[in-house]
């Protein structure tokens, strides 16, 4: 979904905000594996913060939904862990996407 607004963080939470919200809405891009730059995947943490940004459960269909195609999960602040695929991203556009959900 476009919406025009920000990722940031909000007293530690991640936040959708109608504007830049400076070193709140900055955020670091760590490939994942390290030593590829150039990697699809990898990590998303915020400038401000020492967690990873990563989905948050449980999933939830919309009322809507034919076979849950258009789940919907929160998301939040983690520490790191190599091992949890609801800490992995890509970028596609001005989106982000998560792997987790792109394996199914």
């Amino acid at each position: 979904m476009v919406t025009g607004n920000y990722l940031s963080l909000e007293s530690s939470k991640v936040i959708m905000a109608d504007s830049n919200l400076g070193w709140y809405s900055q955020w670091i891009w760590k490939p994942k594996g390290g030593s590829n730059p150039d990697g699809v995947w990898g990590y998303i943490k915020p400038s401000s913060h020492d967690k990873y940004l990563s989905l948050e459960g449980p999933f939830v269909c919309g009322p809507e939904s034919n076979g849950c195609a258009d789940e919907k999960a929160s998301i939040g602040l983690t520490t790191f862990s190599s091992t949890n695929m609801k800490m992995i991203w890509r970028r596609i556009g001005n989106q982000i996407v998560s792997q987790h959900e792109s394996m199914y």
